[in-house]
């Protein structure tokens, strides 16, 4: 049984997903871009959440008292691997990015998603914003810093290695319509990966839409209607 399931973004659908109610032996996501790639690995994804809480005094009267929770949440930052940024990172590597800093002199918080295809480097990474706050409690005492970190999601590139079914009937599927697949990692989550790991291994397929979440994203219809004729030949195969 072969299906096709559109992606969607709000992020918690998968969430609620029965996989043996679905009865698929594997589906596939429409939610990449190149009608050629296959994608059948994720990043493993983490995020942390990181509060401080400063010493606030009126800064006539500062000098050895304030403790500036806006100071500090750079300083944070700092303590982070600066190659690890996604400016500066591609294929699979692995970033931290820091997505949202609210706050005042007085208290503040801000996240971060963390991203790696290895799952080790993943934990790496995590340990590196623990040592920050190791690093910052250490040295202002004063001030209460608090990190919370999650684990989000996993790389479905860890089902496919026990069952690639899916993969191979999309590889059959592209090969028979004269199409080489490349098979290339995704900088970035999936509902197939959730799919996955729920029980129904569920590769990525492209959209022939591209420069995706920015204000110049666009369709092609000559891609389009090609993902048309491979979505039709999967479901026929």
């Amino acid at each position: 049984m072969h299906l096709i399931h559109p992606d969607e973004e709000i992020g918690r659908g998968p969430e609620h997903f029965n996989a043996k109610r679905f009865g698929a032996a594997y589906a596939y996501t429409l939610d990449g871009a190149e009608p050629d790639i296959i994608e059948d690995e994720n990043f493993n994804a983490a995020h942390a959440d990181i509060t401080i809480e400063g010493v606030s005094i009126h800064p006539g009267e500062a000098k050895g008292k304030l403790v500036n929770a806006l100071h500090l949440a750079s300083e944070f930052d700092a303590l982070l691997n600066p190659e690890e940024r996604p400016e500066k990172t591609e294929k699979r590597e692995g970033f931290n990015h820091l997505l949202a800093l609210n706050g005042t002199a007085e208290s503040c918080s801000f996240h971060y998603i963390i991203r790696n295809h290895d799952k080790a480097k993943l934990e790496a990474q995590k340990a590196e914003f623990t040592h920050a706050q190791a690093v910052l409690s250490a040295k202002y005492p004063k001030a209460k810093i608090i990190l919370t970190l999650k684990d989000d999601y996993r790389n479905m590139h860890e089902v496919f290695e026990k069952d690639p079914r899916a993969v191979i009937h999309a590889d059959k599927v592209y090969a028979e319509l004269g199409i080489k697949a490349r098979h290339e990692p995704i900088r970035g989550g999936t509902d197939g990966a959730t799919f996955s790991f729920m029980g129904c291994p569920t590769p990525n397929l492209g959209t022939g839409s591209y420069n995706h979440h920015g204000r110049f994203e666009y369709l092609s219809e000559k891609d389009f209607k090609q993902m048309i004729e491979i979505c039709e030949a999967i479901l026929k195969a």
